[in-house]
Formats: C-alpha cells, structure tokens, sequence
C-alpha cells in the first residue's frame, strides 16, 4: 500500500493535503464526479497511507476531514504522493465512453459489476453513467436495454452502431490526431517511426478497432480509387473513408454484417463510384479472405460521393439523385422562409445579399445528402462558433427549425454551425457596410472548405482592420502571379496552408480569433513585396480544361434554346399532356411509356404547383431523352392533385449528360424563384416575346459562368 496509489486516492490525498479546511465526503464525491459511497470505500486506504506516514486524519463531524500539521509537513507529503506510482483515474466522460464501445462492439450481455470492478468506482457511479451513454444513444437510434437480473446490452442496426463507434473514436481522438494515428500506420511497420504518446486504457481500445496490416491496405485502395475518379481526397475526407473501412474489417471479422435497404442500394449502383467502391472491396476481401455483403459497397459507394460534395465536384447524375429529396424551387422557398424570420430576429436585412441565398442553397442541398446518405457529418469549428458567436448560433439554430419540419429532417449541431457561418458573413458584411475609411495595404482572402468561410473571414478582418483593402476573394487554386503583381498584393491571408513564392501567406482561424489577428498584424508590420516578374511558363491561365467547361456551358444553353418549345393546346388533362409531350418528342410506343413512368416516378416523390399562378412544374431526367429539353404548354384549366393549372413547365433531361448540361437546365427552375413575374409571364407573353426572354436570361447565365471559370483579372 505504501508505494501504490489508485488514482482516486492519489486525488484525494493532494486534496486533503493541500485544504486550508476540513473536506466533506460530499465536497470529494463532488469533485471527483462518483458517488459517497466510492469516497467513503477508497477512505480506507487513505487513512492507511496517512499513518504510515506518521500522520492522521481528523474527522470534525459533519465538518469533515482535515490534517492537522505544519505547512512544512504538508509540503514533505505533497513531493512523497507525487513520486508514487497510481493508476488512471477516469472522468464520467471517459467511463461512459468505455463503457458505451464495449457494449457496441460486444454480443456479449455485460453486468453492471463488471464495469464497476473495470474502472474500480461503485455501481451506483456506473448506474449513473448508464444513463448518459442512454442519452447519448438516443440520437443514433439504439436502444440501451437495462433489466435487474438480466444485465445491459445495446439493441439496434449494424450500421447505427457503426455510426456511433465512430463518433465515440472522433471524440476521443480530434480528427487532427486521428489523422496522425492513421498516417502512421500507413507507413511500413519496419520504418514507422515509434509513437511516443502514451495512450489511456480507453483511447487504446478505440484505437485497437483500426488494425494497422488492414490500414496498410486500405491505403493502397484509396490511392487507386484517387485515380480511377480523377481527384485527390482531401484529409478529412481520407480519414473518414479510411476509419470507415477499418472499422467495417474489424465488425466483419466478428460476424457483424450492415444492411442496406434493396432499393437504396440499387440506386446508388447507378454511381460511377460504385464500381470504384466495388474495386476497392474487392481488395480487402481477396486480401483478407472475407466475404463482404453488396452494402457494404453502398456504404463506401456514399462516402466516395460525400468526397466528391465536399470538394464541389458533381457526377452527371447530381441532380437526379438530389431531386429524389427536394426540388430547386422547394428549397429555395424553404430558405426564403428562414431568411424571413433571420430577419426578424437579427434586425439586419440579411436577404439583400444574394451570395447568402446562394451560399445557403448550395450547402444545404449538399446537407441534405448528408443526412439523407448517414455520412458522418463534422464540422472541427463548432465549438469556437458558440464560443464565439453564440447569438448567431441561436439565430441558426432558430430559423433551421423551419428546415426540419417542412424536410421532416434533423439538422446536427455541425451543420447548424455551418449556417451560422453563412449568417455570420452576411450580417459582418451589413455591419461594415457603411464602412468608407481608406485602406493601405492590399490583401486577398483564400480559403478551399467551400462553406462560406472566406466570406465571414473577409468580413471580419474588414471589421479589425480599417487599415486592410480586401482586392478579392479566391479559391487557392484561382491565384495568378501576374494578377498578383498586377494589383500590388501585400499578403495573402488564408484559411489553409500553401506557400506563395511573391507574397506573404499568413494561415488563420476562420473565425479570427484574437491570436489570429495578432499574426496579421505582425505578418503587415514586416511586409516586403519581393517585384519579381515571374516566368511564363509559371504563370497559370487558361487551360483546355477551362476551354472544354466554357465550351460545354455554351453548347448546352444553345441546345436548351433549340428545343425550347412554346404552344397554346386546349388539353385539360394530366394524360392527355403527358401523351402531347411524348408525341412531340416522336417517341415510339415502348420509350413513351418508359418517359411517362419516369415523370411519374419523379412525380411519386412529391408534385410542385404554383397555386397563384397556375403553374405545374414537371420535371424527370430519362434514358429516352437524348438532349435537353423545354416544354411551356399553355392549355385548358386542369385540375392535378386537387389545384387547377393552366400552364405546364416541363424540363426534361438525358440520364447521362455532362453536369453543366444540368446546371443550364437547373437554370430555368431557378428563374421560377429569382424572377418574381417569370411564372407569370409563361402564361401571359406572346410565344416569341417568352423565348426572347428565357434566351437573354440564359445568355447572363452563361457570362456569369464565364467570369466565374476566367482567371482574375
């Protein structure tokens, strides 16, 4: 006993010698988060240790313990515990994680004694955390089973399992270190380089799911895979693919397989990524002689695409797969309801600014799929966004309210955070609005997350600095030298790290944080434009691939306009328009009906009418269709799904077409919300007066798209 200590009594110990008054037991159970009876069991010893160093506690009734010696003893006693060897004492957070994975990767049913004697606290202090891994579980849709005499065990699906390991690993782990842990598994184990990290019994049981021999492996996949789709993931990206498939070898390999439902997973063989999928599952199962079930390649199928969302790189079939939630004009009426009430709550008339509306439909979208495909969703700012800014926060939170009920959806905290980001832009940008004090040093803002942080970093530097002229927000890729040298940039401040061989880099927090702001003001004290000209070979400008993109986004406005198709019918019901568009197209017999149940497919997942104006809005995307395709058909009242119509939209597209074909097409459905007399025109104008119409706004459309591919000028 004299040289041994748990880490309990250590704990209490130091406390007991460095009180100035008597201690309760309550005070200890308090501070240390367990029950009386722990403190009270752990006493024992306590006093043990005391007298064998000639010293005693005083029990001063319900006033507590206190040691009655000298100042000098008590420093003689503090430098003796502290030399002593002593186990791990765990906080409840570190107990409920244990025991929450235990029970998750377990079929075994566990006693609450066992937890209790593991982690060497009461079964009350266990009882007590049960609670909160119940709680905790909750949102994963498992079930914490609790019966007397019958012990605890988890039920749910595979895949919720799953999902809640790998958030217990993130949480344990920051993703940052996370990463490191994988990276260095990924290196030979000859050469890997020791690590010197000593990790608490908890965290190695969470680490023990990733088997290095299956991360060596996973490695050589995902490279593979970078090849066959064309891009490289970017970290947090890799490192969820990577956990992922350990953590799938690892179930497997104990005879736990996930399901996926039949038809969600014929969907998402539609996928180019698939196959990538199938190729990289095919790997691991001739290497590791494991049969590995069809969903698996569905679960993998999904986090392949979430890489592709993140990095704003959208397959031809995009759009289809999105509409399977939500309509253009739906979300972004949904998102004109929120901005309404942000509006109301913030004071600020935040629905001025059109790359918010933008911004927000773009990554809710992207939210949806999200949610939608049971990706892992994180966000690494979360934290400091309600530290930092917690009335925007609320505010996000409040208004994504709206979001859930008219989706019938749950929003996670990590994409609320995210929203916050986008408000917080717009309402940084209101506020510095009429902010007209010279500027003297040139800067421009990077940043590659894709989630509207650039912009609320250029607002908020705007709003430190009023010494600083923001020249232009950019992507890292969009940098030119030249336009560099051009515009007289000072420093480049960004939210990631690269090197810039003219200027400066300084990498910040997207939220600024005070530090942040003490390194940009240090980084413009000591600012030395290096004027060198750079070499032509250096300097990046247009590309094929940006002549191909602008090339595609102009064949296919054209293609829209030569099959833009405006008529006045006097049909008055859904069949009959139906057979008039499929015999416009000069269909056969067996692709009318495949066109019709397509429409009607898409149809089954929610109709979209414009009750005031009149407007049923039909859209499908067909293997029938060989080219885009707009019908305005004016025709007789008819009444569809209890709503008269008087004019039918119709936009049609083939299943395979180049995502810009979509984006031009997708333009259209846009219109509906950003014009407000545009439906009302498709009922109103003459024919030729329409098409003129719909050719200038396409026209825009396309310059739009062309400024936004070009270099800076």
């Amino acid at each position: 006993m004299a040289d041994y200590l748990t880490g309990r009594e250590r704990h209490i110990i130091l406390s007991l010698i460095r009180a100035q008054a008597a201690l309760t037991v309550q005070s200890l159970a308090d501070d240390l988060e367990v029950s009386r009876r722990t403190i009270l069991r752990d006493l024992k010893n306590v006093d043990a240790w005391f007298l064998s160093r000639q010293s005693s506690l005083s029990r001063k009734g319900s006033n507590g313990l206190f040691l009655d010696i000298s100042s000098e003893r008590r420093k003689a006693l503090e430098s003796d515990v502290e030399s002593l060897n002593y186990d791990h004492v765990y906080s409840p957070k570190q107990r409920q994680t244990f025991i929450a994975t235990e029970l998750l990767q377990s079929k075994d049913i566990y006693k609450i004694s066992v937890f209790a004697k593991l982690l060497d606290v009461s079964e009350a202090t266990i009882s007590h955390d049960l609670t909160h891994v119940s709680e905790s579980l909750d949102s994963y849709a498992l079930k914490l089973i609790r019966r007397p005499g019958y012990g605890i065990i988890i039920e749910g699906k595979e895949s919720d399992k799953r999902r809640a390991l790998m958030r217990y690993l993130y949480d344990e782990l920051d993703a940052n270190e996370l990463r490191k842990v994988i990276r260095k598994y990924v290196a030979p184990i000859s050469h890997a380089a020791k690590d010197e990290r000593a990790y608490s019994t908890i965290t190695q049981s969470l680490l023990d799911l990733i088997d290095v021999q299956t991360i060596q492996l996973i490695e050589e996949s995902i490279k593979s895979a970078e090849e066959s789709m064309g891009f490289q993931f970017v970290e947090s990206s890799y490192t969820a693919l990577a956990v992922h498939l350990a953590l799938a070898v690892n179930r497997l390999q104990n005879g736990e397989a996930i399901d996926m439902p039949s038809d969600t997973l014929n969907n998402l063989k539609q996928f180019e990524e698939f196959s990538v999928a199938q190729y990289l599952i095919g790997v691991l199962k001739e290497t590791l002689d494991l049969e590995i079930p069809d969903a698996e390649i569905g679960y993998i199928t999904m986090h392949l695409k979430g890489a592709r969302y993140h990095q704003g790189l959208y397959d031809e079939n995009f759009l289809q797969f999105n509409e399977l939630i939500i309509s253009n004009y739906q979300l972004t009426a949904i998102i004109n309801k929120m901005l309404n009430k942000a509006e109301v709550l913030t004071g600020y008339p935040i629905k001025q600014s059109k790359s918010l509306l933008i911004g927000l439909v773009d990554h809710i979208r992207l939210a949806i799929n999200r949610i939608q495909m049971n990706l892992d969703i994180r966000n690494p700012l979360l934290n400091k966004i309600k530290e930092t800014y917690p009335d925007t926060y609320q505010v996000a939170k409040n208004i994504t309210q709206i979001l859930e009920t008219d989706l019938n959806i749950v929003m996670p905290d990590a994409e609320i955070g995210y929203i916050a980001m986008h408000l917080g832009a717009s309402l940084e940008s209101l506020k510095n609005k009429q902010d007209t004090i010279p500027r003297h040093f040139k800067i421009i803002v990077t940043c590659t997350s894709g989630i509207g942080t650039s912009n609320m970093l250029a607002e908020r530097i705007r709003s430190e600095f009023d010494y600083i002229n923001i020249e232009a927000i950019l992507s890292t890729t969009q940098i030119s030298e030249v336009w560099l040298l051009e515009k007289g940039i000072d420093l480049i401040i960004s939210t990631v790290g690269f090197d810039n061989r003219l200027v400066p880099v300084v990498m910040v927090n997207p939220l600024l944080l005070e530090m942040d702001i003490q390194k940009i003001k240090a980084a413009l004290s000591s600012v030395r434009m290096i004027k060198k000209t750079p070499d032509a070979r250096d300097v990046p400008g247009l590309n094929k691939s940006t002549l191909e993109k602008l090339q595609y986004i102009s064949q296919a406005a054209v293609e829209l306009l030569d099959h833009l198709m405006i008529d006045d019918v006097t049909i008055d019901q859904f069949d009959q328009l139906l057979n008039y568009v499929t015999e416009k197209l000069n269909l056969d017999q067996v692709p009318a009906n495949q066109l019709k149940k397509d429409i009607l497919a898409r149809e089954s997942h929610g109709s979209l009418i414009f009750k005031e104006e009149r407007v049923l809005f039909l859209h499908a995307r067909s293997d029938t269709i060989t080219h885009l395709q707009v019908f305005v058909i004016r025709h007789e009242t008819m009444h569809y799904q209890e709503k008269v119509c008087q004019t039918s939209l119709v936009l049609l597209a083939p299943k395979k077409v180049h995502p810009y074909y979509v984006d031009v097409i997708s333009e259209i459905s846009r219109l509906t919300v950003a014009k407000p007399d545009f439906l009302n025109h498709l009922s109103t104008y003459e024919p030729m007066h329409l098409y003129h119409m719909i050719e200038t706004n396409l026209a825009q459309y396309v310059m739009q798209k062309n400024q936004a591919l070009l270099p800076p000028k």
